[in-house]
């Protein structure tokens, strides 16, 4: 999955994609919240073991709009995560880290959910 991954990051329509959402050098719009955001940025850590120290954060995060693997459903398979892993420019979306952490949140709220049933 890593190599895969790996892969993904230099897919063209990706790249396509963050192109699209660049404002000016530097300078890219969310496409959830709209904010602009820049490159990088520091954050605070969450962690308590980290508390207090700042960590470089990348923008934009490039997020598929549809998720790899379905979190209501789960792995069905490789030749499913390949297609949904390697979508066209119109799967993509850059987004802030802010974004990006509440839909990861979202989506892993969904998975607990669906194993539980």
């Amino acid at each position: 999955m890593s190599t895969l991954r790996s892969a993904s990051k230099r897919w063209g329509p990706r790249a396509a994609a963050l192109s699209a959402a660049r404002l000016r050098r530097g300078v890219y719009e969310c496409a959830v919240c709209k904010r602009e955001m820049q490159a990088t940025e520091w954050k605070p850590y969450k962690s308590k073991a980290k508390l207090g120290q700042m960590k470089k954060v990348k923008h934009p995060q490039m997020d598929h709009i549809e998720p790899v693997i379905d979190p209501a459903v789960g792995f069905v398979s490789w030749d499913e995560v390949v297609a949904r892993l390697f979508v066209e420019q119109d799967g993509w979306q850059a987004i802030c880290y802010e974004c990006h952490e509440a839909i990861t949140a979202q989506e892993r709220e969904e998975r607990k959910r669906a194993n539980t049933n």
